[in-house]
């Protein structure tokens, strides 16, 4: 079992993920940047649905600290936080038994399918990680650890848990659609 990350240490994970996740896209062309296939969501979709993740977590993270324990609890005394592999495991097996992204979590796209438009939603997306990596900041290790959040598919998470989830849920969507990319025809 791996230790804990520490808050400064998610933030620096959140940051480089997200950085990975904004190059990624920003290098596509527009028209592959907006392209869904066979009902895949298109990398534009994808980003969307990252931003829409970011919000309501930077929200409840700058939030006092007695707001966050009304929204979502305190953990059980003695309850610690699960590694990152373990809710890594955890969200793959709610992914495989049908779990799916709904309501305010699902990407809509207005605005064009061109440059200005790829610009627009990259500019979103780097703006909510960017505040979602200052939001970590000021929280402290035993807060990440006692205060709990609800998660739509995984149930109540720790703070630190839904951290962990959240850089394994920027890679899985940047990862997704890079093994999506490759195998589609040139």
């Amino acid at each position: 079992m791996s230790a804990h990350r520490s808050a400064t240490g998610l933030a620096s994970e959140l940051r480089q993920v997200g950085q990975a996740v904004e190059r990624s896209f920003a290098a596509l062309h527009p028209h592959l940047f907006f392209s869904g296939t066979d009902g895949h969501w298109s990398p534009a979709h994808h980003l969307d649905h990252l931003t829409r993740s970011n919000l309501p977590l930077t929200q409840a993270m700058r939030l006092p600290r007695l707001a966050v324990s009304v929204l979502g609890g305190r953990a059980e005394a003695g309850r610690s936080s699960r590694t990152a592999e373990e809710i890594r495991e955890l969200y793959l097996a709610a992914l495989n038994a049908g779990g799916r992204a709904t309501g305010r979590y699902l990407p809509t796209l207005a605005g064009g399918q061109d440059a200005p438009a790829q610009e627009r939603i990259l500019a979103a997306f780097q703006a909510s990680a960017t505040e979602l990596g200052e939001a970590v900041a000021g929280w402290s290790e035993t807060d990440l650890d006692s205060l709990l959040l609800p998660h739509p598919l995984l149930g109540k998470l720790t703070v630190r848990e839904m951290l962990y989830f959240t850089v394994y849920h920027h890679s899985h969507h940047l990862e997704g659609v890079r093994r999506r990319l490759q195998s589609e025809p040139t």
